[in-house]
């Protein structure tokens, strides 16, 4: 008589709980980690975002026309503001009554970009070439970077964090800090004296 032989090859079921174990973790660690590299790539994106804002504002700064007496058409700009409340987004603007300065209500917004949900404008920073090097100015409450042609040259005014009327800032290098409430991951979009514009990782 013959009898068929029957496979006992299988899992143990220690061996199905340490791969039950090992699944929990990663999904764990995965998830637990998700809503923070949602918002290091939200921050990423809106860092390239505001660069380019910047960048579209000297292209459009770079293409005005010449008016009828002469003069080139008025400047284009980008508006940044550290108040809560308006510190979800930025402004590209054109300087319609030439102060070299946002001014709401009288129609020069061209688009109001809001940031992802979450991020804002951390701290606007005013960064001055010395030896030794001078602590940084981070006490900017709201800033216009304005780009005028034929250079195009860069104008920046800003209004300290406690109020007043705008100031010129002259020359220097400023930083517009990105942040996100309780986490410690930011970006800066630096605006170098020259024109350059670049993105850095505090």
């Amino acid at each position: 008589m013959n009898y068929l032989k029957h496979s006992s090859r299988g899992f143990t079921l220690t061996e199905l709980l340490v791969a039950i174990s090992i699944m929990v973790i990663l999904t764990t660690v995965t998830l637990a980690n998700y809503p923070r590299f949602g918002r290091t790539l939200a921050i990423e994106r809106d860092a390239q975002l505001v660069a380019l804002a910047l960048r579209d504002a000297g292209a459009r700064a770079a293409g005005t026309r010449i008016s009828a007496s002469g003069e080139f058409q008025s400047l284009f700009g980008v508006y940044f503001d550290t108040t809560p409340g308006n510190n979800n987004k930025y402004i590209i603007f054109s300087d319609i009554n030439g102060d070299q300065f946002y001014t709401p209500g009288i129609g020069e917004e061209l688009e109001f970009v809001f940031l992802s949900r979450g991020v804002k404008v951390d701290e606007i920073c005013r960064l001055v070439k010395a030896t030794p090097p001078p602590p940084e100015d981070c006490a900017i409450g709201s800033l216009s970077i304005t780009f005028e042609r034929p250079a195009p040259t860069i104008r920046v005014l800003g209004v300290g964090t406690s109020g007043g009327p705008p100031v010129n800032f002259g020359s220097g290098d400023f930083e517009i800090r990105l942040g996100v409430d309780g986490d410690t991951f930011r970006r800066e979009v630096i605006i170098w004296t020259t024109g350059a514009i670049s993105i850095e990782e505090l």
